[in-house]
């Protein structure tokens, strides 16, 4: 009895989230981040997945911008095949922060959406963005799809990187996918002096 008790109040309070997401633009930002966090707790559920999706559309296509990369962000942990697949396509028409953003949680969820506009965006991230960012997307690539464009790119930061914590986060990107045309710059990093231990 308690069990059955249980499951109808995770219900009720599941209708609760979904009856409060429809009206995410007449609510206060710090009762959306509740619902947004709330909603972590029901992944694929498409409903909740329905109507965070619909509000993400909305405030896009408003240009109120309000909380987008939390809903971006709950998407990509809570959301289907389909909503991934909306969220790519979102990538190329936002601006490149917001891009970036989408590519981020579609990598780096359970789902591990992989596109050409995620490895672009990420890609973007890594060649003009700020380094400090670069582990972030370094991780997220070494855990996708990349092609071999995208492994060059890589390849360069390592390069031309003048901080260890990237250089070690792209040999490691590298070195988890074998990217066979790295191994010379790798080995010629064994002459950075007193780095050669970290390397």
């Amino acid at each position: 009895m308690l069990g059955i008790g249980c499951c109808t109040r995770k219900g009720v309070l599941k209708g609760l989230i979904i009856r409060d997401l429809d009206n995410y633009s007449r609510n206060s930002e710090e009762v959306n981040q509740q619902l947004l966090y709330s909603a972590l707790d029901y992944p694929q559920n498409q409903e909740m997945v329905d109507s965070i999706l619909a509000t993400f559309e909305e405030e896009v296509d408003s240009g109120e911008e309000r909380e987008l990369g939390q809903l971006v962000k709950t998407l990509g942990a809570i959301g289907t095949a389909d909503s991934n697949s909306v969220l790519d396509g979102y990538i190329p028409r936002v601006p490149d922060s917001l891009g970036r953003t989408i590519a981020a949680a579609l990598a780096k969820y359970p789902n591990d959406h992989w596109s050409n506009n995620v490895e672009q965006a990420l890609l973007k991230a890594l060649t003009d963005g700020s380094e400090f960012n670069h582990p972030y997307y370094l991780n997220q690539i070494k855990h996708g799809e990349p092609s071999d464009d995208a492994f060059d790119v890589v390849l360069e930061v390592l390069r031309n990187s003048k901080h260890m914590a990237t250089k070690c986060f792209a040999i490691d990107c590298l070195g988890y996918k074998k990217h066979i045309p790295s191994v010379p710059v790798m080995i010629s990093l064994l002459r950075l002096g007193r780095q050669e231990e970290e390397v």
